[in-house]
């Protein structure tokens, strides 16, 4: 039973990013926040547009250097994380992926996601996390060839949800030929901080 970890799907410190691992906000936002199971869970982050504004490498750093708690967990740009178990494979197969100011690279990403996908073991079930989404009810931030460069790789993997931020809203997304997507956008800010 418990919490396992929780997935933060990017503009981690909002507005403006963190300056360095010596940040107030670290403490303000982040250490100081939770309490009870939380205080001890993991927290397993992507960058955010907003992390931009900051320095992005304090974020990986803050994992690196093992600062504070420990729980923040960010180990670089791109990265997966296996959990659980499910007979002989794992339960699930997570890809972190940093999609930048709106998908860094269209083809570097997609690279980096093939590359985590394949060089990784069997899981149940597989899940990407993004900040940005790549489909949307919302107005597209993402250049038009990205969605046309990660499908055939996402349906190679037969990746079964993708876990998004940046828009400020909730929607959950159906569509042939793509997977399931969740996108929460809405975080701990009030719309008075848009």
């Amino acid at each position: 039973g418990g919490i396992d970890g929780v997935f933060l799907l990017g503009d981690n410190f909002y507005r403006y990013g963190v300056e360095s691992v010596h940040d107030w906000q670290w403490r303000y936002k982040f250490e100081n926040v939770y309490e009870d199971t939380l205080a001890t869970t993991p927290f397993y982050a992507t960058l955010g547009n907003h992390d931009y504004y900051g320095d992005q490498i304090a974020l990986i750093s803050y994992d690196l250097e093992d600062r504070g708690s420990g729980r923040w967990q960010m180990p670089s740009r791109d990265y997966l994380k296996m959990f659980g178990r499910s007979g002989d494979q794992a339960l699930l197969k997570v890809a972190f992926i940093d999609t930048g100011f709106y998908l860094r690279n269209p083809q570097d990403t997609t690279q980096q996601l093939d590359r985590l996908l394949s060089n990784s073991p069997a899981a149940r079930w597989t899940i990407v996390v993004t900040h940005v989404p790549l489909v949307s009810g919302n107005d597209s931030d993402v250049p038009p060839d990205a969605r046309a460069l990660w499908q055939p790789i996402l349906a190679a993997h037969q990746v079964d949800l993708m876990l998004t931020g940046h828009d400020h809203n909730m929607q959950l997304i159906e569509q042939p030929g793509w997977p399931l997507t969740a996108i929460a956008g809405v975080g701990g800010k009030s719309k008075q901080a848009l």
